[in-house]
């Protein structure tokens, strides 16, 4: 029988619960009535989502799309931390992390030993540095001429939205990518995309054939009224050794992976006969991707400011598209996380800069210029996040890893934590507690120990999904 991470069996579990006998589906009406436990998780279903990730017409947070306006980028804590704590400071802090870090490297310190830096050297090619990307894409014809339909006189791609978005779906998993979500850009969605970008440049939408940048801005069509959003996955056994050299390799990773795939799906665009439009550089600009990963329902809002996947949790970071082939736009879900966020707390309780909020209700009140106003959340204070990274000489981590949801499905009684949080905020807390009784309890791991595991997938990533 299987077991969770415990001498509890899954059975013994829920009878604890309550849920055997009584129908695991009393629950909610509007769910599949099962006997047991194993029934539930034996279930299939015809959905491209678990049975218990519901659609729904909006977000689970509140927004307020009239207060909600375009946000400045150069705002956000990874551009605006000098101009908030004055250039000497931040200058004396980034090179004391230089020192810090050459220092902890030559005395081998756990987590940022020679081959720690080594490997997470390796993943960031691609991110830090290495190939980089393009608002317009990469715009080299292929060895055999062609750089768009055109080249051999043939029409662009024309198929249904529907058959379209299944071939986006089809190809852009083939690609690399995880969970693919489309966004059509309406007149509220389009706020989701910075007004003003990392580097100072506008962003603006003009009625144009053809997306074009200068010294200025860059110019998205009007008609390029999608955004492909898409998630790359990160390893749960490397971040649970954040915050660390290792935890930053697979951040670095994702963020390299995703670099590459962006330049594939915009050439995929490109070879259709349509514009593919993304981030110049790092991934998240250009638009706010989580928040159009809330808004097409890739996941949920979560306390700590990122989007918590049903398939992922926490680990795994996002990009987007914006393009003018036409698609059929996906809708937001409730699975639970939201208000299972708002009881849990860990992610706060966790964060040692004191950047999460740990308060009981959300807010529409911002913590900082670089909080994106209109919607009630539980704004961080990204300024006190970016200054403790330079205490560590690397990248945090820690809500991430600390999540309840940030946990590999090994044991079957994950999906129906899962899906018990989707139909009823009943058993939250206990959900919490026994989150950190399983074992699960974020100790930030022996870095080192990491080498010596066995059998690790492709990436670190369970790629089941």
């Amino acid at each position: 029988m299987v077991k969770s991470h415990s001498t509890l069996n899954r059975r013994d579990f829920m009878k604890a619960l309550g849920f055997v006998g009584a129908g695991v589906g009393a629950l909610s009406a509007g769910s599949p009535v099962f006997k047991d436990l194993d029934e539930m998780a034996s279930a299939g279903s015809s959905n491209k989502r678990a049975w218990w990730i519901k659609e729904v017409d909006t977000p689970t947070i509140e927004i307020d799309w009239d207060m909600l306006k375009r946000h400045d980028a150069t705002t956000i804590p990874q551009v605006a931390y000098a101009s908030f704590v004055g250039k000497d400071v931040a200058a004396a802090q980034g090179a004391k992390q230089k020192a810090d870090r050459k220092q902890w490297i030559a005395e081998d310190k756990s987590g940022y030993t020679l081959r720690d830096y080594a490997l997470f050297d390796a993943a960031a090619y691609g991110w830090q540095a290495g190939f980089s990307h393009d608002f317009l894409g990469d715009t080299t014809v292929t060895p055999y001429g062609m750089g768009s339909p055109s080249d051999l006189g043939l029409p662009a791609w024309n198929g249904s939205p529907e058959e379209t978005t299944a071939m986006i779906r089809q190809a852009f998993r083939f690609l690399g990518t995880g969970t693919i979500s489309i966004v059509e850009l309406n007149e509220n969605n389009r706020k989701l995309v910075y007004g003003v970008d990392w580097d100072g440049k506008a962003i603006v939408f003009e009625n144009v054939e053809k997306a074009y940048e200068t010294d200025k801005k860059r110019v998205i069509p009007e008609k390029c009224r999608y955004a492909v959003v898409f998630s790359m996955p990160m390893s749960e056994e490397m971040n649970k050794r954040a915050p660390t050299l290792l935890g930053d390799a697979t951040t670095a990773l994702s963020y390299s992976l995703s670099t590459l795939f962006q330049i594939r799906a915009q050439r995929f665009f490109r070879m259709l006969g349509y514009q593919g439009l993304g981030s110049f550089t790092y991934v998240n600009n250009t638009s706010i991707n989580p928040a159009l990963a809330v808004i097409s329902g890739m996941g949920e809002q979560g306390r700590l400011g990122q989007c918590v996947f049903p398939e992922y949790g926490t680990m795994a970071r996002l990009g987007s598209v914006i393009t003018d082939l036409p698609l059929v736009p996906d809708k937001p879900i409730d699975s639970g996380v939201w208000n299972f966020c708002k009881t849990c707390k860990l992610c706060a309780s966790h964060c040692p800069s004191g950047a999460l909020n740990p308060d009981d209700v959300p807010s529409w009140d911002v913590k900082y210029s670089g909080n994106h106003p209109g919607k009630k959340v539980y704004h961080c204070d990204g300024m006190n996040c970016r200054g403790y990274w330079y205490d560590l000489t690397s990248l945090c981590s820690i809500c991430v890893a600390s999540c309840v949801f940030a946990k590999k499905n090994k044991a079957g009684i994950h999906d129906i934590i899962k899906a018990t949080t989707a139909v009823t905020p009943a058993f939250n807390s206990f959900f919490r507690t026994m989150d950190q009784a399983f074992g699960y309890k974020y100790s930030n791991r022996d870095p080192e120990s990491w080498w010596d595991i066995n059998g690790e997938p492709m990436f670190g990533i369970d790629s089941r999904y």
